[in-house]
């Protein structure tokens, strides 16, 4: 049976609300009480040319292309690993402890980069990229401004720390943003100027960070990333959600008077399968996801598993140049050997990142 609609004030998508009644009743199915079955909807009009039948301009894919340039966001977060390294002699006589101490600025900001995502994708998936960004990127900032007032050692680790696990959402979502606002035809070319940040970052870090703590001290080596993070969190003010399913739970809820009724758990049970989603399913699910794919593959459809075979190849590469690069960096040695030592552990860890962004 047909669905009937109540009239006006139902409210309408730029002035045309048949465009978002297409999403929610196409094959005369009541989408509105299933989220999941909406993206399903959303993702059939994407394939596989990517032409939304409507010109909707709170479509991602429909934005103008000035508001869908990748931002600085993720090349400062990285940056900010590095950034630190020229000023490690001149804390340790600051604060008087060890240069081995002193290094805990650079190594506990990399641990905080790999627990942040653990984190700030799931909630991303639930609650929409642009909630995350707003709430993350002023905290990063806070942290950085925390880490440069730094008066000793404890709350300069501490601050570095929480500064890397609150910048790190950035390139947990970065990917999925990309995926959100540009079509599979267009999106290699976004892909490939967003995995510049991941790597040029790290790479401009010493030479900024140099000059600065050569010049102005250590302290100097945050305010470049607090900088950049200002500008960031100024510009998310005037960011919009990118998430489709987020958008149209939005949508359903100023129609329908009530957001959609949530399907997953709540309360503790809930924080137990944010855990076992984000810690445990990760190990388990790619053989049983691999076997699935292989049988129920469409032809001429690569399944995401699929895209695993580099990283499986790349990840040779870094255990071998850290090996590598650990025996040869003596005196003894040329000095050439170390550095080529860097060349399969560039590959392997490239490899390895791009098997992981959607394409």
């Amino acid at each position: 049976m047909e669905r009937a609609y109540a009239p006006s004030p139902t409210p309408t998508v730029n002035g045309d609300e048949a465009n978002f009644r297409k999403y929610l009743d196409d094959g005369g199915i009541d989408l509105a009480v299933d989220p999941e079955k909406v993206m399903s909807n959303v993702e059939k009009r994407k394939a596989p040319e990517d032409k939304r039948a409507s010109k909707d301009l709170d479509d991602p894919m429909n934005w103008p292309l000035g508001q869908r340039v990748p931002a600085f966001l993720a090349l400062c977060v990285t940056f900010g690993s590095s950034v630190y390294s020229p000023g490690v002699a001149e804390v340790s006589e600051k604060f008087n402890v060890s240069l081995t101490v002193s290094i805990l600025g650079l190594s506990l900001y990399v641990l905080g980069l790999a627990f942040g995502p653990m984190i700030a994708a799931p909630v991303s998936e639930t609650r929409g990229r642009l909630a995350v960004y707003r709430l993350t990127i002023p905290l990063a900032a806070v942290f950085t401004l925390g880490a440069g007032l730094s008066q000793n050692m404890a709350s300069l680790a501490v601050c570095r720390f929480f500064a890397g696990f609150f910048g790190s959402p950035c390139l947990a979502i970065g990917a999925g943003t990309i995926a959100d606002i540009w079509p599979p035809v267009n999106r290699a070319l976004a892909t490939s100027v967003y995995l510049l940040a991941p790597f040029l970052g790290p790479a401009l870090g010493p030479a900024v960070g140099g000059f600065a703590a050569q010049n102005k001290g250590w302290r100097w080596t945050q305010w470049p990333i607090l900088m950049v993070l200002g500008a960031s969190g100024l510009y998310s003010l005037a960011m919009k959600e990118t998430y489709m399913k987020i958008i149209l739970q939005k949508r359903m809820t100023a129609m329908n008077g009530a957001p959609p009724p949530k399907t997953g758990p709540s309360g503790l049970t809930a924080l137990k399968f944010l855990l076992t989603v984000t810690l445990v399913r990760p190990v388990m699910i790619y053989r049983k996801e691999y076997e699935k794919s292989l049988q129920q593959g469409k032809a001429g459809v690569v399944a995401p598993e699929h895209r695993l075979y580099a990283a499986m190849l790349g990840s040779l590469g870094p255990p071998v140049g850290l090996f590598w690069f650990a025996w040869t960096s003596r005196s003894d040695v040329h000095w050439i050997s170390p550095i080529l030592a860097s060349i399969p552990f560039g590959w392997g860890n490239l490899m390895v990142f791009v098997s992981n962004i959607p394409r």
